[in-house]
């Protein structure tokens, strides 16, 4: 009797641990969300009452990220990255730099056509992230959240407008670049948050570094919110 028993006691065990075996070669790989691209809306926080930032400020970003799995299952990771993001600032004002880089602030009569007027910034920033991410579904997705901090040198920005010539109250449109503000700080940094399912993701960015270097400008924080994908 124990002959029979014996061989059908060790098939029994065996085949779960084999289905395991299986199921692991057959689960879908884990996205490592290597590279993360995303479209995000400009917020100023803190700012004088009397600018305005238009609701349709805006600007993108794409980071790469190298992730480094900490379990065995790498459901958590830890993950460096370097990328490059915009910002676009659109406003009611005119900031005029003195000769000592001291911006000054001139509101924009509301009867003036202004059809475009903005800051627009350019950053190099390295970001970090501690992972969490869902085993993948039946369909590859996981669940996943990343919380992180991240900083950006500042090495472009600007300011355009467009409309009514305010200046020489001439009678045509003009267009006004002007390059390069020694007021505005030339660092940015602070915590991040991405929470999201699949390729599709939301996420935040609070600055704790003000838009303009303290005393020189205008008050205010940057934030961002927005939507990031991540093909890979």
């Amino acid at each position: 009797m124990k002959r029979f028993l014996i061989p059908i006691l060790i098939c029994a065990f065996a085949t779960p641990l084999v289905a395991q075996e299986i199921d692991a070669s057959n689960r879908p790989d884990i996205d490592r969300d290597r590279l993360v691209f995303n479209i995000h809306w400009d917020g100023w926080l803190n700012h004088a009452d009397s600018l305005k930032i238009n609701a349709f400020s805006s600007g993108i970003g794409f980071h790469f990220f190298y992730d480094i799995p900490l379990d065995k299952n790498n459901q958590f990771s830890f993950a460096p990255g370097v990328g490059y993001s915009t910002s676009n600032y659109y406003n009611n004002a005119l900031f005029v730099e003195d000769s000592t880089d001291v911006v000054q602030v001139s509101i924009i009569d509301e009867f003036v056509n202004v059809k475009k007027n903005k800051i627009a910034l350019g950053l190099l920033e390295v970001p970090i992230e501690f992972r969490y991410r869902s085993l993948p579904d039946s369909k590859g997705n996981s669940f996943k959240i990343a919380a992180g901090f991240k900083g950006g040198w500042q090495f472009t920005n600007k300011t355009k407008y467009v409309g009514d010539d305010i200046i020489f109250n001439g009678p045509t449109d003009v267009k006004v670049k002007i390059f390069r503000y020694e007021a505005l700080n030339m660092f940015r940094y602070g915590p991040t948050l991405r929470i999201g399912y699949g390729a599709v993701n939301i996420q935040a960015f609070y600055g704790l570094s003000e838009l303009f270097n303290e005393g020189e400008g205008p008050t205010g924080f940057p934030m961002e919110i927005g939507v990031s994908f991540n093909p890979f």
